[in-house]
């Protein structure tokens, strides 16, 4: 497994981004080296990075910014319809922010599976995926540590910001929404196998349905106008 090293303020196209100093400088450039199962791709600034579609299709893949815990880089899609086209399973997204499209992760023509979202802050976007989002029983795709913030405008399907099948984990989350949709959607027939915990969403348009709908709520702060949580399994909420 290698690492590959990305920098819109020093990085070059023309270089290898095989180290800090012949990195990069746009992620469309680094995504399309050939990387391997299992690969990682460091972003080494804080810049702004105006790319949109970036398509994902390295199984496994890592996507992260370890230089500090103050800032994050930024990817911007510019109003455009998706920042990633996701056609594989297993990528990890660590510690970027992410803004102003349709879709955050955009479902590829490829057999999509399972993210992973940690220490992340999504925003002005209207939906997360634009499918039902799904992982596995043995690898669940998973939100951690991480906020979202959508547009005041309808989501996926326009009935929700996110739509869930089945195998989903939030944990230590903030979301929240003024549109007048429900925040979570589970559709599957999940067995409890969508998790919500230590969590808080926050809704403040004038929803009349369930503002999270998931298999089980755990220890989670939920706000607004609706009908608050709706899940098989749910313990000292609030």
């Amino acid at each position: 497994m290698a690492t590959y090293y990305v920098s819109s303020g020093s990085g070059n196209d023309s270089d290898n981004g095989e180290s800090p100093a012949t990195a990069k400088k746009t992620l469309a450039s680094v995504l399309g080296l050939g990387m391997a199962d299992g690969d990682t791709v460091e972003i080494l600034d804080e810049s702004i990075y105006y790319e949109d579609n970036i398509s994902i299709d390295i199984p496994n893949l890592t996507i992260t910014h370890t230089a500090s815990h103050l800032g994050r880089p930024v990817v911007d899609a510019g109003g455009n319809i998706r920042f990633w086209e996701h056609g594989t399973s297993g990528t990890i997204f660590h510690h970027i922010e992410m803004r102003n499209c349709t879709y955050g992760i955009y479902k590829g023509t490829g057999n999509a599976g399972e993210f992973h979202l940690t220490g992340c802050f999504i925003h002005d976007l209207e939906s997360l995926y634009n499918n039902n989002i799904a992982g596995n029983a043995s690898n669940k795709t998973s939100i951690n540590e991480c906020i979202l913030q959508f547009k005041d405008v309808g989501g996926y399907s326009t009935n929700q910001h996110i739509r869930i099948a089945d195998n989903v984990t939030f944990r230590n989350c903030l979301i929240t929404s003024s549109a007048d949709i429900p925040l979570i959607t589970d559709y599957g027939d999940s067995g409890n196998t969508v998790t919500a915990s230590y969590s808080t969403f926050i809704s403040r348009g004038e929803n009349g349905d369930s503002i999270i709908r998931v298999g089980k709520a755990i220890n989670c702060i939920v706000s607004g106008s609706g009908h608050g949580i709706a899940s098989d399994d749910h313990t000292y909420n609030l």
